[in-house]
């Protein structure tokens, strides 16, 4: 039976996949009309404006909550230019192979990354070990893009 923190962490993540999922859709349809270039650009723009009335509702709340170091301005500035780099690339990708090969292939890149990233305790984590399952199952997703590119 699965801990209640790691079941958490799957629905979480679930229903996470299924936003981006939406997300793609609605990309791939304005890339179409305007470019993914700008379909991305003007996407981050959105969510920017969204995320700052957010956060000055925050702010108001408690500001000497926030805890700004050096590292955090950096991972924040990095993340950021990496999400926007990360819609065009959606907007793009799923428009010439379609939503479910696009995120398919966008998520074995993810796992590509993150078994990296794991494996040398990178994130926020310990690091977690390389293993053959772990491997196999790369292998696996691996196959499930290619038989998901192949029309």
């Amino acid at each position: 039976m699965l801990k209640n923190e790691l079941l958490m962490g799957f629905a979480v993540a679930l229903g996470t996949g299924s936003v981006i999922a939406v997300q793609t859709a609605f990309l791939s349809r304005s890339g179409a009309n305007v470019g993914a270039a700008r379909s991305g650009l003007l996407t981050t723009v959105t969510g920017a404006v969204l995320a700052t009335a957010i956060l000055i509702f925050l702010w108001r709340q408690n500001p000497l909550d926030w805890q700004w170091t050096t590292s955090t301005w950096i991972a924040l500035i990095l993340g950021g230019a990496l999400g926007t780099a990360a819609l065009v690339g959606i907007s793009f990708s799923s428009q010439r192979v379609g939503v479910t090969a696009a995120l398919a292939s966008i998520l074995l890149g993810q796992m590509l990354v993150s078994v990296i990233i794991d494996s040398r305790g990178l994130g926020s984590t310990a690091a977690i070990p390389l293993s053959i399952e772990r491997v196999l199952g790369l292998l696996l997703l691996g196959g499930g893009v290619y038989l998901l590119l192949s029309r």
